[in-house]
C-alpha cells in the first residue's frame, strides 16, 4: 500500500493511482472540491449537513476550479483515495466522518464521531479511513469503498 503522498495538498485531488470509482451527479447547491457529499435524489447531491444523510462520496477537484456551482455535474469519488480537508489532527487508520456540526467546516472531515457537546450531535459516518496523519487542521488522505 502506498504510504507517501507527495503531490500538492489540495482537497479533492485523487491521491494515488490505485483502482477508483468516480460517478457523476448534478449539484443542487454549490459544492467545494473535497467536500463530503450526500444524496438528495437519485441523480443529485449536496454537501453533507446531517448525520442522517446518505453519504455518496467526495467531490473530486475538477478542471473548472475549486468548487462546483449549483446544477453543475459533480465528479464524486465512491472508491479509492482522495485528499480532504480535516478540521483537526487525525491519525492514519482512524475512522473518518464528515463534519456536520462545526460552523464554517460543514462538509470537511474529522475522526470525531460527534461534536463532544451536551447533548452530543453526531457527525456523518463515511465507512472510510484516513491514510495520512496530520498534526492539526489541514489536508489528509481518505480511503473509501462505497
Amino acid at each position: 500500500m502506498q504510504t507517501v503522498y507527495e503531490s500538492q495538498d489540495i482537497p479533492g485531488v485523487i491521491a494515488d493511482a490505485r483502482v477508483r470509482v468516480v460517478e457523476s451527479y448534478a449539484a443542487t447547491a454549490e459544492i467545494p472540491a473535497g467536500a463530503g457529499v450526500v444524496k438528495v435524489a437519485d441523480e443529485t447531491v449536496k454537501v453533507a449537513a446531517a448525520s442522517t444523510d446518505v453519504f455518496r462520496g467526495v467531490a473530486v477537484a475538477g478542471t473548472s476550479g475549486e468548487k462546483y456551482a449549483a446544477t453543475d455535474m459533480v465528479s464524486v469519488l465512491r472508491k479509492g483515495t482522495v485528499k480532504v480537508a480535516v478540521v483537526k489532527a487525525v491519525a492514519a487508520d482512524a475512522v473518518a466522518y464528515v463534519d456536520v456540526t462545526t460552523a464554517g467546516k460543514i462538509g470537511q472531515f474529522t475522526d470525531a464521531a460527534n461534536n463532544g457537546g451536551d447533548p452530543a450531535v453526531a457527525n456523518l459516518a463515511t465507512g472510510g479511513k484516513f491514510r495520512k496523519t496530520t498534526t492539526g487542521a489541514g489536508v489528509s488522505v481518505l480511503e473509501i469503498n462505497l
